[in-house]
């Protein structure tokens, strides 16, 4: 980032750098865990008849984890065991949703099951308007204390 030695200095840049400084904040690593498009079939729709046969539905999860540990030692129970948190997802192929949103929303709570995870990313991607390639929802969550 710019700052005021920078020929592109901007004070709004640079004052949360110096809070952060002075609040002795160390930012917790950036690794990015990702499980892209896991495919699920789901009972899903908000009509009943849209619920009546499984879809095919594609389900990511970016996983915010410090993964220094366990690069450094080479030990997966230093990281987050993705084969785990695909096992916790495919559980929920077995319930029927009315929204992709709460599926979206499940699916990021399936995955706080791991404690090593801080913060969730997960897309779900449905195949359910002809003239669209996908519909999808997005969601970020973080764990609460």
């Amino acid at each position: 980032l710019p700052c005021r030695n920078s020929k592109n200095w901007n004070s709004t840049v640079c004052a949360p750098r110096k809070i952060l400084r002075i609040l002795n904040y160390t930012p917790m690593s950036a690794d990015l865990l990702t499980i892209r498009d896991v495919e699920l079939r789901v009972r899903i729709g908000v009509p009943d008849d849209e619920r009546s046969e499984p879809q095919k539905l594609l389900v990511t999860v970016e996983m915010q984890v410090d993964t220094r540990q366990a690069a450094a030692k080479d030990d997966v129970m230093l990281s987050i065991d993705y084969a785990q948190v695909c096992a916790w997802i495919r559980e929920l192929s077995a319930r029927n949703y009315k929204t992709i949103e709460r599926l979206a929303e499940d699916v990021a709570q399936a995955a706080f099951r791991h404690p090593l995870l801080q913060i969730v990313t997960v897309t779900v991607k449905k195949f359910v308007i002809p003239d669209a390639a996908e519909v999808s929802i997005c969601i970020t969550r973080e764990r609460q204390a």
